[in-house]
C-alpha cells in the first residue's frame, strides 16, 4: 500500500519557563496504512486530541511522572485523544473500532500491543467527550471528587481552575452531591460560565481578589470541607487558612507551578495538623478499574442535561501548539474556530436573502417580531421549563447595538453581529438541551413559518428562508433565549 502524509506536532527541545508556540513544530512525514504481517500492533486514525496541564511537565528533562516519560525533542508529543483503528493484530481490537486512551500528536499512529485503549461503546453522545468529560479528564474528577473528597451533603467545596475540563464537573459533581460549592477562574467570562451555565453557587475572579484569604473567608464564612486542588501557589496558601476540620484536599494538579523556574514556597503548612487534613495527591492512572463505575454514574446525567460540558476546539494540528500554548494563558483558541462556524452559517443566510427577486435588507424590525415568534412556539413545542421572554426594550437594544451604520437595515457585517450575540456560547454550551433542540428545531420551523402568514411586514421575510435555514436560526434563538431566561 501507498505511504500518505502523516502530519505531526513534535517538540523542538526541552522547555524552560512557559511554553511558547515555537517549541514546537510541525512537521510532515509519510506513514504507510497497513500493519506488517504477524504483527500485533494496532494502527489508528487519532481523531480528537486533548490539551491538558500535565503536559507541560512532560516538556521538562527530568521524568517526574511513573510511567509518563519526558517528551522526546524531534518526536511527536503524546496526549490523550479519540482514535479509529484502521488495522489491528490485537485480539482486543478491531477495524473500525473507537478507542480513546494516550497517543500522539499526529494524524495516523502505530500503537504498540502493549499499550492500553478504552473502547467506546456509547456513541449516542458527542465523541469529543471521549477527550474530555467521557475520558481522563472526566475519570480524573470522578475518582478525585468521590474517592479522596468523600463528599457528605451540605458540605462547603471550593474549586481552583474551576472552568477547566476537570474543575467544571467537579462543580456539578459537588451540586449533585447536596453540597455548597464555589469556584475561581481567571476572567469574567469564565465566572459568569460557572454561574449560570455549569450551576455553581458562587463563583469569582482571582485576578481582581487582592487578598485572597479575605475572599475565601467571604465565601465560606464557617471554612471549606473540601478543597478540589488545581493551581497551587498562592491560591493553596489561602485554601490552608479557611479549612474547617477534619477537611480534605485532592491534590490533582498545581498548574500555577509548572511553568517558574522556582516554585513558589507555601507558608501555612501546620494548618494540616492544627485542621487535621488529609490532603493527597492523585494520579487518574491508579483509577482506571473506576471507569465502567463512572459511566455508569455520568452517562444517564448527560442525557438528562444534568451535567453539561463545555468545549474548548481548536481544529486542525497546525492549531495544535497555539491551542497548547493559550492552555496556560487563559487564552481560549476554541473562540477563533466558533467565529468561523458562526460566520458559515451567517453568509449562507445572508446569501440566500439577498438573492431573493425583488427583496431589500432585513430590518431589524422584522427581525425582532420574527424571533418573538419562534419564541413563542418554542415554549409551546419544546420540552422543558417555559421561558419568559425578555422585555421588547432589551431585545430591541440588543437588535439596535447590532445597526452599525444606524440605516435601520441589516447588511452582512451586521447580521454576523447579530447572530454572534445569538449564538453567545451555544458552540460551547454542549448539553441534551441543544441536542433536543436541534432535533425538534425542523418541526417548529415549519410550524412556526406556517404561524407567520399574513403577519405584516414579517410573512414576507420568513417565507424567504427554506426550512433547512430557519430551523438553524430557530436553533440558535432557542439557546439564546433559553440562557437569557436563566440568566434573568
Amino acid at each position: 500500500m501507498a505511504q500518505v502524509r502523516n502530519n505531526q506536532v513534535i517538540l523542538r527541545n526541552y522547555v524552560t519557563g512557559f511554553p511558547k508556540e515555537s517549541d514546537m513544530n510541525i512537521v510532515e512525514s509519510s506513514i504507510t496504512l497497513n500493519l506488517p504481517e504477524g504483527s500485533n500492533d494496532v494502527l489508528i486514525k487519532n481523531l480528537y486530541l486533548s490539551c491538558d496541564p500535565y503536559m507541560r511537565i512532560l516538556m521538562n528533562k527530568v521524568e517526574v511522572f511513573e510511567g509518563f516519560p519526558p517528551f522526546t525533542p524531534a518526536s511527536p508529543l503524546g496526549g490523550f485523544g479519540v482514535a479509529k483503528v484502521l488495522e489491528s493484530g490485537h485480539s482486543d481490537y478491531k477495524k473500525g473500532d473507537l478507542i480513546w486512551g494516550f497517543t500522539r500528536w499526529e494524524e495516523y499512529s502505530l500503537v504498540p500491543s502493549t499499550q492500553i485503549f478504552s473502547k467506546i461503546e456509547h456513541t449516542d453522545v458527542p465523541l469529543s467527550y471521549y477527550a474530555g468529560i467521557l475520558g481522563m479528564a472526566g475519570l480524573t474528577a470522578y475518582a478525585g471528587f468521590f474517592e479522596l473528597g468523600t463528599p457528605k451533603k451540605g458540605e462547603n467545596v471550593f474549586v481552583s481552575a474551576a472552568s477547566g475540563a476537570v474543575g467544571q464537573l467537579v462543580g456539578q459533581f459537588a451540586k449533585l452531591s447536596g453540597c455548597y460549592v464555589v469556584g475561581s477562574a481567571g476572567t469574567k467570562e469564565k465566572v459568569n460560565l460557572l454561574k449560570n451555565k455549569l450551576g455553581f453557587d458562587e463563583a469569582f475572579n482571582y485576578k481582581e481578589e487582592p487578598d485572597l484569604n479575605a475572599a475565601l473567608k467571604r465565601y465560606f464564612p464557617e471554612g471549606i470541607d473540601i478543597y478540589f486542588e488545581n493551581v497551587g501557589g498562592k491560591t493553596l496558601d489561602a485554601v490552608l487558612l479557611n479549612l474547617r476540620s477534619n477537611s480534605r484536599i485532592p491534590v490533582c494538579g498545581m498548574v500555577s507551578q509548572y511553568n517558574l523556574i522556582e516554585p513558589e514556597g507555601v507558608k501555612n503548612l501546620t494548618n494540616l495538623i492544627f485542621k487535621q487534613v488529609h490532603m493527597q495527591g492523585f494520579l487518574v492512572t491508579n483509577y482506571y478499574h473506576l471507569y465502567p463505575k463512572f459511566l455508569e454514574y455520568l452517562l444517564p446525567y448527560i442525557r438528562e442535561g444534568k451535567v453539561v460540558y463545555v468545549e474548548d476546539r481548536a481544529e486542525g494540528l497546525e492549531n495544535g501548539p497555539k491551542a497548547l500554548v493559550g492552555l496556560y494563558s487563559g487564552r481560549n483558541v476554541g473562540k477563533e474556530w466558533r467565529q468561523k462556524q458562526i460566520r458559515k452559517i451567517t453568509n449562507r443566510v445572508y446569501e440566500y436573502v439577498k438573492i431573493q427577486p425583488g427583496t431589500a435588507n432585513l430590518t431589524f424590525e422584522d427581525l425582532y417580531i420574527a424571533v418573538l415568534l419562534v419564541y413563542n412556539d418554542i415554549n409551546k413545542l419544546l420540552p422543558g421549563p417555559h421561558f419568559d421572554p425578555p422585555s421588547k426594550d432589551k431585545v430591541r437594544e440588543i437588535i439596535k447595538n447590532c445597526d452599525i451604520n444606524l440605516d435601520g437595515e441589516i447588511d452582512r457585517e451586521e447580521f454576523f453581529s447579530f447572530i454572534q450575540q445569538m449564538t453567545a456560547d451555544t458552540f460551547t454550551y454542549v448539553s441534551q438541551k441543544l441536542i433536543v433542540t436541534m432535533v425538534v428545531a425542523p418541526t417548529i420551523a415549519v410550524a412556526t413559518k406556517r404561524a407567520t402568514e399574513g403577519v405584516p411586514g414579517v410573512g414576507r421575510v420568513v417565507q424567504r428562508l427554506p426550512n433547512s435555514v430557519y430551523a438553524t436560526l430557530v436553533t440558535v434563538a432557542a439557546m439564546w433565549f433559553q440562557n437569557m431566561g436563566q440568566d434573568s
